[in-house]
């Protein structure tokens, strides 16, 4: 079953609240494609890459997943005229890779940059969409501890 859109639901390392974002891959969504951009769970750097398609598979032992086929960002070596703090400029990868739906993470924005190869697919995260990406791009969220959570909170 292949689906157009995707509900992810992830916990904001700004204040720990639950939120969600939707994300959709649809070649004619309101008359033109719509192929938004998420983060994924990797360890590592930062790792944003396109939906292209959501689907779910069931294989013959009966075992059913919630796949996802994404086009990865890779850090580009172009760089703009202008740069500034924090700039990060990505190149758009041609190959699929096939990984689960739990990968996502939440979504980002990719924004073309200008002025570049045509070649590159050359694109900026764009950081300053909510506080949670925020943290999350300039690597200064705090990683969640059960541990003291509930030595604060029994």
């Amino acid at each position: 079953m292949v689906y157009k859109c995707a509900y992810i639901q992830y916990s904001s390392v700004e204040d720990f609240r639950a939120a969600r974002d939707i994300l959709r891959c649809n070649p004619t969504w309101n008359g033109a494609p719509r192929y938004d951009c998420a983060l994924l769970d990797e360890p590592g750097n930062l790792n944003p890459a396109r939906l292209q398609l959501l689907f779910h598979v069931k294989f013959n032992n009966g075992r059913t997943a919630e796949l996802a086929a994404v086009t990865r960002f890779k850090p580009s070596k172009w760089k703009p005229r202008t740069l500034w703090r924090g700039c990060r400029v990505f190149d758009e990868q041609r190959s699929l890779v096939i990984l689960q739906a739990t990968d996502i993470v939440r979504g980002s924005l990719m924004c073309p940059a200008f002025g570049a190869p045509v070649s590159r697919q050359a694109h900026y995260l764009i950081d300053c969409i909510d506080g949670d990406m925020f943290l999350r791009a300039n690597d200064l969220a705090v990683p969640f501890n059960q541990k003291h959570f509930e030595e604060r909170f029994p």
